[in-house]
């Protein structure tokens, strides 16, 4: 490939633009409607996030803290698009070939839209997701409580944050399985855990909170109960 891209270096040129463009928040508009672009994460340079989802934490995006994100799709336009591009790259294929497949990503995504389950006309603070989760698992585990944690950026804890607890919100829009799961400490597959503790356990559990990651540098929980707590009764 290397001899050809000396043969032909016009080919990585234009290859490079394509990228380029499609690396930038005007490329990623082009390609995705505005529902998929508000459930991704877009480049945040010389962008700016006040009036969207990331406004709230784009000054921790753009200073490096950043954890691992539940996957919501978007490999079966990245892969198809990279491969069509190493293709034009290798004389394989034509630009028209890569525009092709951009405007069949694009219709795929646009047009492949997910069940909506309900609709939220408000935003859901992450701890009211808590509350609701908390609450969920009560029912269905038949619990008198339930310790749901909530997930931020601990800087002490590095790349091992919370995995295991709430960690975003829900916005005032259409609400698929995906926007569910983003909320969920079981995320797609783990179960709901149960434990016998007394009251008082509980409480000690609150006031300390959450080591996921055994620095000490502990994530609170959110407590959800139908009644008080006796310290002695399990």
């Amino acid at each position: 490939m290397s001899k050809k891209l000396e043969e032909n270096p016009q080919k990585l040129e234009d290859a490079l633009k394509v990228m380029e463009i499609l690396s930038s928040v005007e490329g990623t508009t082009a390609v995705y409607d505005e529902s998929k672009l508000k459930s991704s994460l877009l480049p945040f340079k010389d962008w700016n996030a006040d009036d969207t989802y990331y406004g709230d934490i784009a000054d921790e995006i753009n200073a490096g803290n950043t954890v691992p994100l539940i996957y919501a799709g978007g490999g079966n336009t990245l892969v198809n698009t990279g491969n069509r591009m190493l293709e034009y790259i290798q004389d394989q294929a034509t630009l028209e070939d890569v525009v092709d497949q951009l405007d069949t990503d694009q219709d795929s995504v646009v047009n492949n839209k997910p069940e909506v389950i309900t609709t939220t006309t408000e935003i859901i603070s992450q701890e009211s997701c808590a509350k609701l989760i908390g609450k969920s698992f009560m029912e269905a585990t038949k619990s008198d409580a339930a310790l749901i944690s909530l997930g931020e950026w601990i800087q002490g804890n590095g790349k091992d944050q919370n995995k295991e607890g709430v960690n975003g919100k829900l916005y005032a829009q259409n609400i698929t399985e995906a926007d569910i799961c983003t909320i969920l400490p079981t995320s797609w597959y783990d179960t709901i855990q149960t434990a016998e503790l007394t009251g008082k356990n509980i409480k000690k559990l609150c006031e300390d909170g959450y080591d996921a990651a055994g620095t000490g540098n502990t994530y609170p929980y959110v407590l959800v109960k139908d009644k008080e707590l006796e310290d002695e009764k399990t």
